[in-house]
C-alpha cells in the first residue's frame, strides 16, 4: 500500500478525531453540510445543462471546424499554428473537451512539435472561463458578472497569442533558425517533428539523435563554420601550445526517405544539390594550394586520390532547399591524425 492511499482515510478520520475531542456532533455536522452542498448543487445545475448542451451542439454541428476554418488564416499570419484554432475556442467553455482536442492534437503532431508545444502552454495556461464562472457565480446567487467575463477573456487571449513565443528557439516558426553542432545554420519557417537514431559506426553503444525538422516553403543552409582566407589555421598560444584549427572537409545534401517510427533515413541520392562556395585543397603530386567550387571538388569522382591534406571548405557557403522532399544536410570536421 503507498502513502497517497491512506491519506483521504487519515483525512477523514482526523477530521473525526478532532470533532469529537471538540464535542462537536460530528455526524450531524456532516449531514448539514450535505444539505447544503445539495441545495448549492440545485442552484447551478441548470446553469450547467445549458452550458454543457450547448457546448455539445457546438462541436457536433460543425460551426467548431468552421470557425477553425475561418480564423485559420489570421492564425497563420501571427504564427499560431492553425491546429490550435480548435483548442481556443472550446477551452473557455469545456475542460475535458479542451483536454480532448489537446490529446487528439498530440497524437497526430507529437508532444515535443511545435503544435503541441503550443497546445501545452495554451491549456497549462488557460481557464474553462464560462464553466467557473457558471459555477462559482451560480453557487454564490450572483446574476450581474460585470467585468469578469471580459477581463478573463482578454487575459486568455494574451496567453493564446503570446503561446508561440513562450516557446524557446528550437526551430520554432517565428525563429527562423536552428544551429546545429557549430557547423551549420537553418533559416526557414521551422518545426522540429522528430529525430534520426545515428551511431558513429556500426558496432559502437552510443546513439545519436539528430534532429529532423519540418519546413514550410524554403530553407536556406549556411556553413558557419570553415576556412577563411587570411587566417591562420595553426599557431602557437600563450603558454607555447601549439593548436591546429580542425577542417571542414565534407559539407553535402542527400535526398532521404525518413521513417519517423523507426526513426531511420535511408539514402536516396548523395549530393543531391551542392552549396555555393568554395573549397581549398592542397594537390599531392605538385603540392599546390587549389581552391575551386563545391561542385566542381564533389563533382570529380577521384578527387579523394588528388588531395594531399584535408580539404577546407570555406566559410559561408550557402545553399537553398526550395523543391518538397526529404533532405539530410551534414558537415564533418576532419581528424587530426594522432
Amino acid at each position: 500500500m503507498n502513502l497517497s492511499s491512506l491519506v483521504i482515510p487519515v483525512l477523514l478520520s482526523g477530521v473525526a478525531v478532532y470533532g469529537l475531542g471538540k464535542r462537536v456532533d460530528v455526524y450531524a455536522a456532516l449531514t448539514h453540510g450535505a444539505e447544503e452542498g445539495l441545495s448549492v448543487l440545485l442552484r447551478i445545475v441548470p446553469a450547467l445543462v445549458g452550458l454543457l448542451t450547448a457546448v455539445s451542439m457546438f462541436r457536433a454541428s460543425g460551426a467548431m471546424e468552421w470557425l477553425s476554418g475561418l480564423f485559420a488564416p489570421a492564425l497563420d499570419l501571427l504564427g499560431i499554428p492553425p491546429e490550435t484554432a480548435p483548442l481556443m475556442l472550446v477551452r473557455p467553455v469545456s475542460g475535458n473537451g479542451a483536454l480532448a482536442v489537446a490529446s487528439d492534437l498530440m497524437a497526430s503532431y507529437g508532444p515535443d512539435s511545435y503544435v503541441g508545444r503550443v497546445a501545452a502552454v495554451m491549456l497549462g495556461s488557460t481557464e474553462t472561463t464560462f464553466y467557473t464562472i457558471a459555477v462559482y457565480f451560480g453557487s454564490a446567487g450572483i446574476t450581474r458578472t460585470r467585468h469578469t467575463v471580459p477581463a478573463a477573456l482578454a487575459a486568455e487571449t494574451t496567453i493564446y497569442l503570446d503561446g508561440y513565443h513562450l516557446q524557446g528557439e528550437e526551430g520554432a516558426p517565428g525563429v527562423y533558425e536552428v544551429k546545429e553542432g557549430g557547423q551549420l545554420s537553418l533559416k526557414g519557417d521551422l518545426t522540429r517533428t522528430g529525430v534520426v537514431e545515428s551511431k558513429e559506426f556500426e558496432d559502437a553503444a552510443e546513439i545519436f539523435e539528430i534532429p529532423v525538422y519540418t519546413a514550410k516553403g524554403s530553407v536556406e543552409v549556411t556553413v558557419t563554420d570553415g576556412y577563411v582566407p587570411g587566417e591562420p589555421t595553426e599557431g602557437t598560444n600563450e603558454d607555447g601550445d601549439v593548436w591546429a584549427k580542425l577542417a571542414l572537409a565534407t559539407a553535402g545534401i542527400d535526398t532521404v526517405t525518413y521513417d519517423a517510427e523507426k526513426k531511420s533515413a535511408e539514402t536516396v541520392k548523395e549530393n543531391a544539390l551542392y552549396f555555393e562556395g568554395k573549397i581549398t585543397y592542397v594537390e599531392a603530386d605538385s603540392e599546390e594550394e587549389k581552391t575551386v567550387s563545391l561542385q566542381e571538388f564533389y563533382g570529380d569522382p577521384d578527387i579523394w586520390d588528388k588531395i594531399g591534406t584535408p580539404p577546407n571548405i570555406h566559410k559561408g557557403s550557402k545553399a537553398v532547399l526550395t523543391e518538397p522532399g526529404a533532405y539530410r544536410v551534414s558537415a564533418y570536421y576532419e581528424a587530426l591524425a594522432g
